[in-house]
């Protein structure tokens, strides 16, 4: 007999490990709580489209662009966490005014949801 518990045991253990908690994902916990479902849906987008770009610049094969990239990392890497610096600063000190699970989103906030997390993760290379 097939015994279904161990595969779903393996599945959970699975999906345990392979959600890895960084800095992004820690974000986009954070601005779930905050802001809602579509604030981390925005984090999310924002994470997958630099990984995209990532992704694009090494199957397209532009090794000279990935070297660029690889001979400023340090800059690059140095920019990211100066911003997440930053943001930690703001995330802290906006605490007193935050409104748990605020369904709407303004286009601007929106906007800016994204795309805080598209550079965040775009300068973790």
């Amino acid at each position: 007999m097939l015994d279904i518990s161990f595969l779903l045991k393996g599945l959970l253990i699975g999906f345990a490990v392979a959600a890895a908690v960084g800095p992004i994902a820690i974000l986009c916990i954070q601005r779930t709580i905050a802001h809602g479902f579509m604030a981390g849906l925005l984090v999310g987008l924002g994470a997958a489209v630099a990984d995209g770009c990532y992704g694009a610049i090494a199957g397209a094969g532009l090794v000279s662009l990935s070297s660029l990239l690889l001979q400023y990392k340090n800059i690059i890497s140095m920019l990211g966490a100066l911003f997440l610096f930053w943001l930690a600063i703001k995330t802290i000190a906006s605490y007193k005014n935050i409104t748990l699970y605020s369904t709407k989103i303004k286009r601007a906030s929106a906007w800016r949801i994204f795309v805080s997390s598209f550079f965040l993760t775009i300068t973790n290379p």
